[in-house]
């Protein structure tokens, strides 16, 4: 079960923003994403359903080839996060590319807020 968990859970951000094909040996890219989050709450009989959308800090990623079949890549999480991530692309043809890519995040409950300064850390490993 915990192994599953492993390849299954990724929060807070399970998005990689890569590809299961590495960039190649020496190569460097980056990226900046911008996210979308929302709430949906249902109508009762007592009160009125609503929903709202968010757009989030934006997310950058940095990644460089080691190699023809690995990579490694660091990112800043909606501005607010560091993780990294090691991918291995054991799998690669002209039809399919196949890689396991572990990463973590590291995350604060952002004491500032109202948190109590916990540091949270999240680990994933993504089967692309």
């Amino acid at each position: 079960m915990a192994a599953s968990a492993l390849l299954l859970f990724g929060c807070p951000n399970p998005n990689t923003y890569t590809t299961p094909r590495t960039i190649g040996s020496r190569h460097f890219q980056g990226s900046a994403a911008l996210e979308v989050w929302g709430l949906y709450v249902p109508a009762t009989s007592t009160a009125t359903g609503r929903s709202a959308q968010y757009l989030t800090n934006p997310t950058l990623s940095l990644r460089l080839g080691l190699g023809d079949a690995w990579e490694i890549g660091a990112r800043i999480g909606n501005m607010s996060s560091l993780g990294g991530d090691l991918k291995w692309n054991f799998l690669r043809s002209r039809r399919i590319d196949l890689a396991i890519d572990p990463a973590f995040q590291v995350m604060d409950d952002f004491t500032a807020l109202g948190g109590n300064g916990q540091i949270f850390t999240y680990v994933h490993v993504p089967l692309l």
